[in-house]
């Protein structure tokens, strides 16, 4: 309820606005578009990315959270390309609000991908711990830029196999140094750090198991 109104959606995903003056009833539907963004010339550096954190991080599905989010682009690209559950952080609410704008008529929308942005005051990630099964960077991609910090990452970072996995692709406009790129990853004993050149400046980490974990070994046992 809102401003005089009654809004009721339904499971097929219809929204209904019921107001108190009598008037005809307006449809308006919304047709899905697979083109949310025009073509130029970061659409093939936005493609080439997806492609290449897919290959370079051999995960497709479970949680992904993209930092630095930027216009949604990559969000974009991933959700394409993968069966990925994507959350896209924006910096800040104007950035939010147009990415929402931008990304609203895809079908991905709403049900695998999300566009979020922290408080002011919290510099926290609005995300869970322990959730992402991959997490990459759009303003690394576009730019060549890094999040200030990466002291949140570990925290969201799930164990056993979850993934960072930032750079760019050889055909970025920029160029990404790649040890500032080693310097910003965040440094733990749970993860294993790589960098390779293969298909552009990529720099990625593995979280194995948390400190203190070990294999059940009764799993196949008795009360005896």
């Amino acid at each position: 309820v809102a401003e005089g109104r009654l809004f009721v959606t339904t499971q097929g995903g219809t929204v209904h606005c019921f107001g108190t003056d009598e008037t005809e009833p307006v449809d308006r539907p919304i047709a899905a578009t697979l083109e949310p963004f025009p073509q130029d010339a970061l659409s093939p550096v936005y493609a080439a990315a997806a492609e290449d954190l897919l290959q370079l991080s051999g995960v497709s599905k479970g949680y992904c959270i993209v930092l630095g989010g930027g216009s949604g682009r990559l969000a974009y690209e991933l959700a394409s390309r993968s069966e990925l559950r994507i959350v896209c952080i924006t910096v800040d609410a104007a950035e939010t609000a147009l990415t929402r704008r931008a990304l609203s008529n895809t079908p991905f929308y709403g049900s695998r991908l999300t566009v979020a942005h922290p408080a002011p005051d919290d510099r926290s990630l609005p995300v869970p711990d322990y959730c992402a099964n991959l997490i990459v960077c759009d303003a690394a991609t576009a730019k060549g830029t890094l999040p200030v910090d990466s002291e949140d990452i570990i925290r969201i970072l799930r164990p056993y196999g979850g993934t960072i996995c930032v750079g760019q692709p050889a055909i970025a406009p920029t160029r990404l140094d790649a040890n500032a790129l080693c310097s910003w990853m965040p440094r733990s004993s749970e993860l294993t750090v790589d960098v390779t050149r293969e298909r552009g400046t990529w720099a990625r980490a593995v979280r194995g198991a948390l400190p203190g974990a070990r294999n059940w070994t009764h799993q196949y046992g008795s009360a005896a």
